[in-house]
């Protein structure tokens, strides 16, 4: 998609008079507002009609507002995070929270005001306490993610009544990502900014007991200064130890430096918030009611009408799916649908409660009602934690979550197995109640009719003897979406002197359109004494109700399936221990004991040792840094990114299918390799080797190594523009090699070098993703740029990005190692591929340094290792940061482990006894 001249913040909207709800005089066109008001850093933005289509990413950056990055698009990344502030007419105080533009609704921040990162701090009025510690403690290289993770800090800080914890530090970034700088100096820097530890900081170099210099940086002997520093000689102390002396702000805190913030506009305090009614582009309409009637009403005239509150899903449905949704109804301002009631029965939660607030709630529940009624509650705080970042949790609701049936939601499989109910209201008023379980109907379908809407959601207490229990399996513990979850719960009553199980309820999530529940288990389960010899046919029953097909959406078949099986075992540990306590089964084994423990993260830490190397000094010590399928057809230039998008999704392109080779198996197979590409290297003699007797044990065997994504936080991305009369060419690329740029797009332009300038701005981080790929899209615009005599601008979406440009390359190692009874390795005979995709690109080279990396560290006298780059039908895979070694290296960790298996050794034994090069 490209983007020629500066962008329209309003687009054309269809002529006419836009249609309202009739039927009560509160729906009477002069009670619809048709202005939002916002505060953007303090200044007073009123925004016309026709933005509905916009996100606050968006419109920030058409204002010049360009701190603020678009990384994802979905919400995954946290390069977008900005604060939004808001005032709570009951409290009579101004909240804060971090959320993501890239998502957000422009107009659905209407009556708040919106902070970025420009509004804290520059170089020219000066940082921001957050600003500069990051920048102090080395926290950025590319910079791309750095504005999120300040914006995410700083949110964090205006929350906070007192200094956050370092957990709670670590929990507010869990929604940001860095690719190059590492999080450790993240970390580093922003926690000076929780509770008070002084032992983490030194004032001052010393000496220790026996005479050497104590570094100022690590707290420990170094050799900063030479003996006579040691000895007194003040004329030898280097200068810059001098001068380095770390600084701590234990002293900020959230409320320390508040009298220099901005502070919430009075104007939106005192405003009369009022329903509104706006339009945007291709004629989405948009609406706010602040009431349940309105609501009801709104609905009854469109049925189809989307309901807004985080636009978390359909956010990321409008931008990737091309999804269209002619209304769009924001319910956030409706009191009716955000209850937090403690009920007599059980809790009352409101559909747009967003996740945040239904953590501090359940929290406060918790602590009033202790542990007897509140497992429920305590099972779903639990999976909160782990349920998207900071920024989703901020925005995302209650009912969003519940009506969206998603297969993998978190919390769907908990509201079933607690036996929670959702109240629904129609049109008319009527309400009526359905179980969590008869709610999901299919695939993201569900027990809800067009005219209906989810009121709240019922939580019951917890009785005597009733245990709740959450399990997620994920690729990463935070922000990510899970491989498999389950919600279990059991109750346990004596009965002839026997506890059993009188109720039980078993769902699974990620493994079926819907949440499964395990029927034939539970039914096997009710009157049973909970112990060990039932657990044999419990697991022969849930095989057969949660069955996993091989071609099921998602693969990992045989690991997501052993996951129903472990968590079925684990609550099964959870209750046992849970009973055992009170005296009422038997303790657990010790070696079970850790199957009950959940994974609490200890606290970031870590140093790193340096010294300070005088000038002529050797090169090469550890130093602290002072700085930081799918193939293109064509392309569309349009006035805006959203109008060549629309453009560019209005293209059909029919294709005639031909056999395609999709992997390295199927290339190998055909014969499909790029020409000039096979290499050899060998030493000694490995056929004799083999054939002699000197081999007591001979294996084989074969690895795959898969690819991966460089996913840098700034996508591809390139400014190009004519100069003297189109004669001469000018760009700004995000790339590791201008030169090439300037090589490229001089030749398919027919200029000479002289007339082409490329310049690149040190954002947006490579790893080798833009070293030969980026030139692709340079070329593209630039040949836009050229023929049009305008300015273009190329920034690919996350998904297009990821489609087309390529990754690391994916290997298939065939290995041959004979060895000693002692582990000693005398020959290896190895074959290498890698997949290098529809072009050659530098696959060779990487395929080359796969090679000689292959004996890894380990001295083996007969080496032979051949390799190949197979041509399959992807995008050219290219450059990724260790260029084949990592390849080569897991290929060789992967037979060095097979000989320890085969050994019954341990594989560091044998790496260490007798193999590795001394």
């Amino acid at each position: 998609i490209l983007t020629c001249g500066p962008e329209s913040l309003r687009p054309a909207v269809a002529t006419g008079e836009v249609i309202l709800p009739m039927g009560s005089p509160t729906n009477a066109a002069a009670d619809w507002s048709d202005e939002a008001l916002i505060y953007v850093n303090g200044v007073r933005r009123l925004l016309p009609d026709g933005l509905a289509h916009l996100t606050l990413l968006r419109y920030l950056r058409d204002i010049g507002l360009r701190g603020t990055k678009l990384g994802c698009g979905e919400g995954g990344c946290g390069a977008c995070t900005v604060m939004v502030s808001c005032y709570d007419q009951s409290t009579k105080k101004s909240q804060h929270f971090a959320i993501n533009a890239c998502l957000a609704p422009l107009y659905s921040l209407e009556g708040m005001h919106i902070i970025t990162v420009e509004g804290i701090g520059n170089c020219r009025r000066g940082l921001h306490p957050v600003q500069e510690r990051l920048a102090e403690a080395h926290g950025s290289q590319c910079g791309f993610c750095t504005p999120g993770f300040v914006m995410s800090m700083y949110a964090l800080l205006r929350s906070s009544k007192q200094p956050p914890t370092k957990e709670q530090i670590e929990d507010s970034l869990a929604g940001n990502l860095c690719r190059c700088t590492g999080y450790r100096p993240i970390i580093d820097a922003f926690g000076v900014f929780a509770k008070t530890d002084d032992s983490l900081y030194t004032a001052s170099p010393s000496e220790s007991a026996n005479g050497k210099a104590i570094c100022p940086s690590t707290g420990k002997p170094c050799l900063c200064r030479n003996e006579t520093d040691v000895n007194g000689n003040e004329s030898s102390l280097l200068s810059s130890v001098k001068t380095y002396l770390p600084s701590s702000y234990n002293e900020i805190d959230g409320n320390a430096y508040n009298e220099k913030e901005l502070i919430f506009p009075p104007e939106l305090q005192l405003r009369k918030i009022m329903p509104l009614r706006l339009n945007g582009f291709n004629g989405v309409r948009w609406y706010r009611p602040l009431k349940l009637d309105q609501l009801l009403q709104l609905k009854s005239c469109y049925p189809e009408a989307k309901l807004i509150i985080g636009n978390s899903e359909v956010g990321v449905e409008t931008e990737f799916k091309n999804a269209q949704y002619g209304v769009m109804i924001s319910v956030t301002h409706v009191p009716e649908l955000h209850t937090l009631k403690v009920e007599e029965d059980g809790l009352r939660i409101g559909s747009a409660v967003r996740l945040a607030q239904l953590q501090d709630f359940l929290k406060k529940v918790i602590a009033e009602r202790g542990s007897l009624q509140t497992s429920s509650c305590q099972a779903i705080l639990r999976q909160l934690k782990w349920f998207a970042g900071t920024q989703i949790r901020n925005v995302a609701s209650v009912g969003g979550n519940i009506c969206t049936a998603s297969p993998i939601s978190d919390l769907n499989p908990l509201w079933m197995s607690t036996g929670a109910t959702f109240q629904i209201i129609d049109v008319n008023n009527n309400v009526r109640t359905t179980v969590a379980k008869d709610f999901f109907l299919g695939y993201r379908k569900v027990d809800l009719k067009d005219d209906e809407v989810l009121l709240s959601v019922i939580l019951p207490w917890t009785r005597p003897f009733e245990y709740v229990k959450e399990f997620k399996q994920a690729h990463r513990r935070q922000d990510d979406i899970a491989l498999v979850n389950a919600g279990m719960r059991v109750h346990i009553t004596e009965a002839e002197g026997n506890w059993i199980v009188s109720d039980v309820s078993i769902v699974y999530g990620g493994v079926a359109a819907v949440p499964l529940t395990a029927g034939k288990t539970e039914s096997f389960l009710v009157g049973k004494k909970l112990d060990y010899g039932l657990l044999d046919e419990a697991f022969n029953l849930l095989k057969e109700d949660i069955p996993l097909a091989e071609n099921a959406p998602g693969g990992m078949v045989e690991f997501r399936s052993s996951l129903t099986l472990s968590f079925f075992f684990k609550f099964f540990l959870y209750v046992t221990h849970e009973m055992n306590t009170k005296g009422l089964s038997e303790g657990l084994d010790v070696a079970n004991m850790s199957a009950i423990q959940s994974y609490t993260r200890p606290v970031t830490t870590g140093t790193q040792g340096y010294e300070l190397v005088r000038q002529g000094t050797a090169v090469g010590q550890p130093m602290v840094h002072l700085s930081a399928m799918l193939q293109i057809i064509g392309i569309v230039v349009a006035d805006t990114h959203d109008n060549a998008k629309a453009a560019a999704n209005k293209v059909n392109v029919k294709y005639s299918e031909l056999p395609a080779i999709l992997s390295i198996e199927e290339a190998i197979k055909a014969g499909s390799f790029h020409p000039h590409t096979t290499r050899c290297l060998s030493k000694g003699d490995v056929e004799l080797c083999f054939a002699s007797n000197t081999c007591d044990k001979v294996i084989e065997g074969e690895v795959q190594v898969g690819g991966q994504e460089h996913f840098y936080m700034e996508p591809q991305c390139t400014l190009v523009w004519p100069v003297d009369s189109g004669n001469e060419i000018h760009m700004i690329s995000s790339t590791q090699a201008p030169h090439t740029h300037q090589k490229y797009v001089a030749n398919v332009l027919g200029l000479p070098l002289s007339k082409v300038v490329c310049k690149t701005k040190r954002i947006g981080g490579g790893f080798g993703g833009k070293e030969t790929r980026s030139v692709i899209f340079a070329a593209a615009a630039s040949v836009a740029s050229y023929c049009l005599r305008r300015p273009v601008k190329i920034v690919l979406d996350r998904d297009v990005d990821m489609m087309t440009t390529g990754q690391r390359h994916s290997f298939l190692g065939k290995y041959k190692v004979g060895f000693t009874n002692d582990g000693k390795i005398l020959a290896l005979d190895l074959e290498i591929y890698n997949n290098g995709g529809n072009t050659l690109d530098l696959s060779l080279a990487v395929l080359e340094h796969a090679m000689l990396e292959s004996e890894n560290v380990y001295d083996i006298p007969n080496i032979r290792a051949s390799g190949k780059v197979c041509f399959t039908n992807f995008p050219s895979n290219t450059a990724f940061r260790g260029f084949g070694g990592p390849q080569g290296m897991l290929i060789a960790e992967n037979w060095i482990h097979h000989m320890a298996t085969e050994l019954r050794r341990s594989p560091e034994e044998i790496k260490v006894s007798m193999n590795i090069f001394c």
